[in-house]
């Protein structure tokens, strides 16, 4: 297995058609983008393949995790007596992730780089046509209970631009590192500009701690000091981490505040920064929501897409001090936890959070172990790996495909071995 063996012009179109068909839905149970469609009913033929090539074993925690939440969340289900077309949609999700791993695991073992770039030119297209032909649940749902589908760059232009941005650094970090870092922290500032505060401050973070590891990679002094020191060397990047992170953050607040980012990004910051949770709460309710839900029931879930019976969002408003706003359907709203990992434990109960965990472990792994394509992929680890972790933490379940694909691509790039002399290729940068 060598990740820098080129991928076959096969492997090439499948990974541009997954990508195409990543953000294309149709609704069945819920709303399912084709490629997963795809990879759930060839997954019964390509089992066999999954266990010969080791990908079952390299996915065994993920997918035995996988089945912890979904046992968390048919208990909820039962407990909660669900509607069964909601729970139908809360099994689904899981099934999803279920067939997709095992399948990137496999098809990320080698033409790695060939295969993200070919995945994310196909994404590009399926992104923009998207919120005009075979939409997503996001897009049905805003319509449905605003009455409009809003297409505006924080919601959708946003994500076209910086997937053609991706794949310009894609093929630009392996001949012209200064070219990508260039190119990532300008479409950072420009997204921040515009609107779209997370995607900006990640694409300038990739940036700094992709310097950061690769400084600290190449420098003697480094390692001659990272044996003196007797804490963990993963506080090193750690401290990075937090450095960066606040610098870009102050960065932000310095902008916004002097109303250098334009008298909408002013109005919005100084309503949120004036909540009791500060910033990411202001800006984020729904994720203080998650919070209070899950501190009235911990341990069991309120099943597969909870309505909010108890007023749960309209408390949340009261205890940040803004204005809640009822929708105006029927049915809605559910508990709205925006967040990856709130979602899965509101739903099913503390169990659904062991996967997310497992998540955000593999992901932080990712941004300092050596990867085995470390010239062409370690600037896109980074910056895929940070979106992830944010997403995780602060963003509604989806991206599922991606998320899979993420994973397979970090389990074979810190695991791959030179089996010809048994040595690691997967030894941490900074461990």
């Amino acid at each position: 297995m060598d990740a820098w063996q080129a991928a076959t012009v096969k492997e090439q179109l499948v990974a541009f058609f997954l990508g195409l068909g990543a953000r294309l839905n149709i609704k069945l149970i819920g709303y399912l983008p084709f490629s997963e469609l795809a990879l759930i009913a060839l997954f019964p033929l390509l089992l066999s393949r999954y266990a010969a090539t080791g990908a079952i074993k390299r996915a065994a925690w993920a997918l035995t995790l996988l089945a912890v939440w979904f046992g968390g969340q048919v208990f909820s289900d039962i407990y909660r007596s669900t509607d069964p077309s909601l729970a139908a949609r809360g099994w689904a999700r899981i099934i999803v992730f279920t067939t997709c791993i095992p399948f990137f695991v496999d098809f990320m073992r080698r033409g790695c780089y060939q295969k993200i770039l070919w995945f994310t030119i196909g994404l590009v297209p399926s992104f923009a046509l998207s919120a005009f032909i075979f939409r997503s649940g996001v897009h049905e749902g805003r319509e449905r209970v605003y009455g409009v589908s809003e297409i505006s760059w924080e919601t959708h232009w946003g994500g076209v631009f910086g997937g053609i941005v991706l794949i310009l650094c894609l093929y630009l970090y392996g001949r012209s590192r200064v070219a990508c870092y260039s190119l990532a922290a300008g479409m950072g500032a420009y997204q921040i500009f515009r609107g779209s505060r997370a995607t900006g401050g990640i694409g300038i973070f990739s940036v700094a701690l992709t310097i950061a590891v690769n400084t600290l990679i190449g420098r003697d002094w480094f390692a001659r000091v990272r044996r003196r020191l007797s804490f963990p060397k993963r506080a090193i990047l750690l401290v990075v981490i937090l450095v960066v992170g606040f610098g870009t953050i102050s960065a932000y607040s310095y902008a916004a505040s002097r109303g250098m980012l334009g008298e909408k990004s002013l109005k919005k910051f100084m309503a949120q920064s004036a909540t009791r949770f500060g910033l990411i709460g202001g800006g984020r309710p729904g994720f203080v929501c998650g919070l209070l839900a899950i501190s009235e029931s911990p341990w069991i879930g309120y099943g597969s897409w909870p309505k909010d019976e108890t007023e749960l969002m309209k408390r949340t408003c009261d205890l940040l001090g803004v204005k809640y706003e009822k929708p105006s359907v029927r049915d809605y709203p559910v508990i709205p936890a925006h967040s990856q990992i709130l979602i899965a434990w509101v739903e099913a109960g503390f169990v659904g959070v062991f996967f997310w965990i497992y998540l955000l472990i593999t992901f932080f792994r990712a941004t300092y172990s050596r990867l085995e394509d470390e010239r062409r992929l370690r600037w896109y680890i980074t910056y895929m790996a940070t979106s992830f972790i944010w997403n995780i933490l602060f963003s509604p379940i989806a991206a599922r495909i991606e998320t899979a694909m993420m994973l397979g691509i970090a389990l074979n790039q810190m695991s791959l071995t030179r089996r010809e002399n048994g040595v690691s290729r997967s030894t941490p940068v900074l461990g």
